[in-house]
C-alpha cells in the first residue's frame, strides 16, 4: 500500500512537470527576449553568428550575462561522452561559478527549445542564477563543477538494531530510499557479484546523478563515484558503505 505522503509528492512532481510542459514561451526574434505566459523573463541572443553556427548570450532583463553557449567541436571531448551522429555541441559556461555543461543539438533543436529548457530546469530566479539549479543542470549535462556551495553537514548514526536503515540521522536509508531530514530525496540500486559492487544513484526525479563500483576482494580499496565527466576516488567505509557514498554526494548539492 502507497504511504499517503509518497501519493502527494508523486502527484505534486507530475502536476509541475506538466505545467512547466504547458507554459507558454515565446522569443522576441530581433532583440531575444524571452516571454514565459506572456510575462518577459530573459535574453537570449544569439551572437558569433555564421553561415552554419552561432553562440547564445543568456541574459537577465537588466541585460547581465548570466550564461555562455559556446559552440564547439564534440572533438574536444572525450568520445565515449559524445552522442551518436554528433558534430557539434554547446558549451555552456555560467558567468558567476565558471561552472560549465555540455548541451548537445540533438537534445533541442531551435533557439526556443533551449529557452524551453532553461525554462523547464528553472535556472533563473529573481535576475539570478538559481545555485541549486544550475549545479543540477551541471551534473545532468555532463559538466565541470568548478565552485562549490556551502557543505551540507550529515550526521550518520551506526547503532540502530535495525540494520534495514540508521534511525536518528539526517541520512536514511530504507529499502532502497534516500531520506535526508526524514524527507525523500532520491533512491539507489545496488548489485553486486563475486569481483564487483555497483550502485547507482537517482534523485526523487529518478534521473541518473552518479555511479560508484567497488572492488570487493580488496577492502582497502576505494569507491569510484562516477558524476558526469568526473571521477572521484571515495573512501570504502565496510560498516556504512552506501551512507558514506549518500553523504558524499549530499554534500555536493547532486539531489537538488
Amino acid at each position: 500500500m502507497f504511504n499517503m505522503k509518497r501519493i502527494i509528492m508523486i502527484c505534486s512532481s507530475i502536476f509541475f512537470v506538466n505545467s512547466v510542459n504547458s507554459q507558454n514561451i515565446e522569443i522576441e526574434k530581433k532583440s531575444g527576449l524571452v516571454k514565459v505566459d506572456g510575462k518577459e523573463s530573459f535574453y537570449l541572443i544569439k551572437v558569433n553568428k555564421s553561415i552554419v553556427n552561432f553562440d547564445l548570450s543568456l541574459q537577465n532583463l537588466e541585460k547581465k550575462q548570466l550564461a555562455f553557449f559556446a559552440t564547439r567541436s564534440v572533438d574536444e571531448i572525450p568520445y565515449n561522452l559524445r552522442p551518436p551522429n554528433a558534430g557539434a555541441y554547446f558549451l555552456v559556461t555560467f558567468s558567476e561559478t565558471g561552472n560549465t555543461a555540455n548541451v548537445f543539438p540533438e537534445s533541442m533543436g531551435s533557439v526556443k527549445d533551449y529557452a524551453r529548457q532553461i525554462v523547464q530546469a528553472r535556472l533563473i530566479n529573481e535576475s539570478k542564477i538559481d545555485m541549486k539549479a544550475e549545479r543540477a543542470f551541471v551534473v545532468s549535462h555532463n559538466g565541470n563543477i568548478f565552485k562549490e556551495s556551502e557543505s551540507v553537514n550529515i550526521i550518520i548514526n551506526n547503532n540502530s538494531a535495525n540494520n534495514n536503515y540508521s534511525s536518528k540521522s539526517d541520512i536514511l536509508i530504507k529499502e532502497n530510499n534516500i531520506y535526508n531530514s526524514q524527507q525523500l530525496i532520491g533512491s539507489f540500486k545496488k548489485s553486486t557479484n563475486d569481483a564487483i559492487t555497483t550502485a547507482n544513484i537517482y534523485n526523487k526525479s529518478g534521473v541518473k546523478i552518479a555511479a560508484a563500483s567497488h572492488t570487493n576482494k580488496n577492502m582497502d580499496s576505494d569507491w569510484t563515484v562516477v558524476v558526469g565527466s568526473n571521477t572521484y576516488q571515495l573512501l570504502y567505509n565496510e560498516t556504512t558503505p552506501i551512507e558514506n557514498l549518500i553523504k558524499f554526494l549530499i554534500e555536493k548539492n547532486l539531489f537538488e
